[in-house]
């Protein structure tokens, strides 16, 4: 839960350093939305991690996430059943070097007109995190799904954040809910 009020006071990074301060370790362990997690900190901690990867390390999903996001791959699973690997590799095609040259014209067009629909008019005040989940999505819809029209992908914008909360929440059994 601390790590949720955390967040929603933009401050998230403080749960990771008051831990670190805590139990004087760059790698600690702690509970996350009901279940046991390994922090890993720092660069030692990371080599560790990146270098072990798939080995002795697994990749952690939320239940929720779980629940949500099935997979039927056949790639070896994680522990909550997530077939990462696909995932990746999934993703990986979108991020390869040749595929980005690729967007971007699309996405200096899409930054441009951005800037000025949206930061220019708010004359110097403007907040910076929904602006920018705003742009990010604008380009995903564009870029990922080719929705080009405006007021079709704004109305993902909510629909988007629902599904968000839902991943990051805490999972409580109330009986009678499922």
């Amino acid at each position: 839960m601390q790590l949720l009020l955390l967040g929603r006071a933009g401050h998230p990074e403080k749960f990771v350093h008051e831990r670190r301060n805590k139990y004087s370790s760059d790698i600690f362990q702690t509970s996350l939305f009901g279940e046991n997690v390994v922090f890993f900190c720092g660069p030692s901690a990371n080599k560790f991690l990146f270098s072990n990867e798939s080995k002795l390390v697994a990749t952690w999903w939320p239940s929720t996430f779980s629940k949500l996001f099935h997979s039927n791959s056949s790639v070896t699973s994680t522990p909550t059943g997530l077939k990462t690997k696909s995932v990746r590799d999934v993703v990986s095609a979108f991020l390869k070097p040749d595929v980005l040259q690729n967007y971007v014209p699309t996405m200096d067009s899409i930054t441009r007109e951005h800037v000025e629909k949206e930061w220019e008019p708010k004359g110097g005040e403007l907040v910076v995190v929904e602006a920018v989940k705003m742009y990010t999505l604008e380009l995903a819809c564009q870029l990922l799904v080719g929705i080009k029209d405006h007021e079709h992908w704004a109305g993902f914008a909510d629909r988007f954040a629902s599904v968000l909360a839902g991943i990051v929440s805490v999972p409580i059994d109330f009986p009678g809910t499922h």
